[in-house]
């Protein structure tokens, strides 16, 4: 068995007519119907999460704000 991703549901109809359907998801199936052609055309890699977007904290002070504009560390 090993797995795939399906991007979209579909119906697969084998060489003796009888039909497999495929959910939209990770699938654990047998190395043979991976191959296929047809189901490999419905594949795509697993998508990867992505991480929390990084969030700028506001300025507490004026003296802040204005380090935070002109790039420069503020005075001690």
């Amino acid at each position: 068995m090993t797995a795939i991703y399906v991007a979209q549901p579909f119906t697969l109809i084998r060489d003796d007519g009888g039909r497999q359907f495929f959910d939209a998801g990770e699938q654990e199936v047998e190395e043979a119907m991976a191959a296929h052609w047809y189901v490999q055309a419905h594949c795509t890699p697993k998508p990867v999460a992505m991480p929390e977007p990084v969030r700028l904290t506001e300025p507490q002070n004026a003296e802040q704000a204005q380090t935070q504009k002109s790039g420069k560390k503020a005075k001690p």
